[in-house]
């Protein structure tokens, strides 16, 4: 028979187990494009936005619902991915090619 603190216990490491993790994707912005240009996510991660370009970078949804930024030149900023967010995104001066969140599974998955 178990006692009371082991049933608490394997209560909280079955919970604890099925506890899905958000991970940290990273988007660097460059002159013209993105790296990645899709990135992978689930709701809860979150994508940071890294700029590498030479001058100052606003990002944003291609249907403006969300923005991050200005982020001047090797700055970062950070976004949390949630239940129908946007995921077509580019940068407010328009980039050559633009970047995508994809709830699909990954490449590697």
């Amino acid at each position: 028979m178990l006692s009371r603190l082991e049933v608490i216990a394997f209560a909280g490491f079955l919970l604890l187990a099925n506890v899905s993790r958000a991970e940290e994707q990273v988007v660097i912005v460059m002159k013209n494009t993105f790296f990645p240009t899709v990135s992978y996510v689930d709701v809860g991660d979150t994508v940071r936005f890294v700029n590498t370009a030479p001058g100052v970078q606003t990002i944003m949804a291609t249907d403006e619902r969300w923005r991050i930024g200005p982020l001047n030149p090797g700055g970062e900023a950070v976004l949390t991915v949630v239940e129908g967010i946007s995921q077509q995104f580019q940068t407010s001066t328009g980039t050559e090619v633009g970047g995508r969140l994809s709830f699909a599974p990954g490449p590697n998955n």
